[in-house]
Parts: structure tokens; C-alpha cells; sequence
């Protein structure tokens, strides 16, 4: 999977012309812009299918994240998901404080690692070892089991976790498709979608239309995108 990878890094080198300032190519445009309108297609049909389409997106991301310990020398793993980095490399949330994010209460939430996608990236290989090793049913330490260490931020509205903190054991879980857990914290994002859009190429202050910062990956242009049709924040750019 090391095409996703490839596709965030900003010395990607691609048989894609680029064509626009933003470095997005024209084949890359049309994919968002035709993942966006098959979003709209699921959602027309029943807005729950995009859970499924959001889980589709962010698969590839979850197993590089996860993969990249086993794939790199020790303590070269790449580093964890911040989600004020995830849509774009350079940061559109200068109009938008973590304070603005709307707040829920955690304990009304529940995570399922067979079905919702939770990013986590373990770091050190002998860890990962043991976590994989001896974690799990019918293994040493048996079922996975939620414990102080570990911490998972729920996204709203796409429902998708980050972890903080257990991350090597977290992804025992994942692997294993075993185990439930309470965020620690739940971000909706919601206010931030409804005054900042995308149009494959950029993020955009609907209000001023300024543009903020460059779409670094289409995929994740259209995740962003999929929040604004879940929430009903994309009717005012219509």
C-alpha cells in the first residue's frame, strides 16, 4: 500500500501531469470529483451507506499506519495521525480553534474495532511484537480489553478514531478484529465544515473565499467533503 503513502508526500513523483497550482492534476480532480458525487449518490439512496464509504477512504491509511513499525528500522516509524494535518499538510485551521470544535459527552459513544476505523501507529517493533503475539482470544494475555492507557479521539461527524495513547496495543485489537472502547474525547467538527469547503483543489472560506491551504491528497479532499454532505453544510455552496 505504499501508493498512499506516496500519494501524501510532498516529493511524490507521478506519472500524473500536474496542471494547476495547487499541484493537483487534472486525473486527480476528476477522481474527487467523481468520489464526491458517488457520495452523494449513497447518500440520496441512504445517508448511512457513507459510514461505509468513509471506512473505504481511510482503510489504506489505518494498515500504513499500523505497517509502517514492521516496515522501518527501530524508532523510524512514521508519526502519529494529528487531525489538523489530515485534510491538508499546510494547516486551514487558523480560522478554527480546537476550542470551536463541538463537545460531547464521551461515555455516550462507543467504539467497535471490527467496524470502525481508528488510526493508530505503533512506534517501536519489539511492542508491536508482543502485542500481536499475546493479545487477543486464545492468546497469553486473552481478549482485548480497554485500560487507563488507552486514549482514542472520536471525529465527528465521519465517526473515526485517533489514538493518543495504547497505541500497540490498539492495534492488536484492530488486527484482530476483537474489542470495544470509550473515546477519551469526542470532536465534532461540524462548525468548521459549515465555513470552510473543498473543490479538489483547495480549502476554501466560504464566507470570503479565500483560499486557506492547497488539497494535499484528493481522497482525503473528499473525506472532507463527505463531513459537509453528512452534516448538510454542502446546501450553501451549491
Amino acid at each position: 500500500m505504499s501508493w498512499f503513502r506516496d500519494l501524501l508526500s510532498a516529493d511524490r513523483t507521478s506519472t500524473l501531469k500536474r496542471t494547476s497550482k495547487s499541484g493537483v492534476s487534472d486525473d486527480e480532480l476528476n477522481a474527487f470529483r467523481l468520489l464526491v458525487g458517488q457520495a452523494h449518490e449513497i447518500h440520496k439512496a441512504n445517508p448511512a451507506g457513507l459510514r461505509s464509504l468513509v471506512t473505504a477512504i481511510l482503510r489504506p491509511l489505518q494498515s500504513e499506519q499500523i505497517l509502517s513499525v514492521a516496515e522501518r528500522m527501530e524508532h523510524a516509524a512514521v508519526g502519529e495521525i494529528a487531525i489538523w494535518r489530515l485534510f491538508s499538510r499546510d494547516s486551514f485551521f487558523s480560522i478554527f480553534e480546537e476550542r470551536d470544535c463541538l463537545r460531547h459527552e464521551a461515555k455516550s459513544y462507543r467504539i467497535k474495532f471490527s467496524r470502525d476505523i481508528v488510526l493508530t501507529t505503533p512506534w517501536q517493533r519489539d511492542r508491536f511484537t508482543d502485542a500481536l503475539a499475546f493479545i487477543g482470544e486464545g492468546k497469553k494475555m486473552g481478549n482485548w480489553e480497554q485500560d487507563r492507557n488507552h486514549s482514542i479521539a472520536l471525529i465527528l461527524p465521519w465517526n473515526f478514531g485517533i489514538v493518543n495513547g495504547g497505541n500497540h496495543s490498539i492495534a492488536a485489537g484492530i488486527l484482530s478484529g476483537e474489542g470495544e472502547a470509550t473515546p477519551t474525547d469526542v470532536c465534532d467538527l461540524t462548525p468548521l465544515l459549515s465555513r470552510v469547503h473543498c473543490d479538489g483543489e483547495y480549502y476554501i472560506d466560504t464566507l470570503s473565499q479565500a483560499r486557506l491551504a492547497p488539497v494535499s491528497n484528493y481522497r482525503m479532499g473528499a473525506l472532507y467533503e463527505i463531513g459537509r454532505i453528512i452534516t448538510g453544510a454542502n446546501k450553501s455552496t451549491a
